[in-house]
């Protein structure tokens, strides 16, 4: 059976706002961080090195991020709040998503550490280049890319349940 929208309050009006402008601002640094690591990669060798190290940073640092924060929304767990404990967790999945990007957009050094497997790995995964010519630039614009979906997918979700509230209503003020 379909869940039958209803008016939302001012407080979820608020909150999908709020959520909204948090996916947007978080989307456009992740973006605008991509543009200068793109840069970067394809800069001289000492803006290479800056940006191997600035990725291996965002690697280990939201790792260690990802941590506190499941412990954290553990804590708030127990103590009985749990609107706390869903924020620290939402974060907590957004610092995990960053990790992953991270590893997937400079890879190559970790994995080439593997012995005997290593390097055949880093050989497939830098043959993927396709039109940019540059391996890093690919993948990097492959994370662009997906964070762009789901920004816009985001946006069209709360937009849809918006609209369905604004619709019930204007439906509850004919009956």
């Amino acid at each position: 059976m379909k869940k039958q929208a209803t008016k939302l309050t001012k407080q979820e009006k608020e909150r999908i706002e709020n959520r909204l402008l948090a996916i947007f601002a978080t989307a456009l640094g992740a973006e605008m961080l991509c543009l200068y690591l793109i840069n970067w990669f394809r800069g001289s060798a000492g803006f290479v090195t800056t940006a191997r190290w600035l990725t291996y940073i965002l690697l280990v640092g939201f790792i260690v991020l990802a941590v506190f924060l499941k412990l954290k929304s553990k804590k708030f767990v127990q103590q009985g709040q749990a609107a706390r404990a869903q924020k620290y967790n939402n974060w907590f999945w957004v610092s995990v998503a960053t990790a992953i990007c991270a590893f997937f957009i400079y890879p190559t050094e970790i994995i080439g550490l593997i012995p005997g497997i290593g390097m055949p790995i880093v050989l497939a995964i830098n043959k993927l280049n396709f039109f940019l010519g540059s391996p890093i630039s690919f993948r990097i614009l492959v994370v662009m890319i997906l964070v762009g979906i789901y920004t816009i997918a985001a946006f069209i979700h709360y937009g849809i349940i918006s609209a369905q509230a604004h619709k019930a209503s204007l439906n509850k003020g004919n009956k």
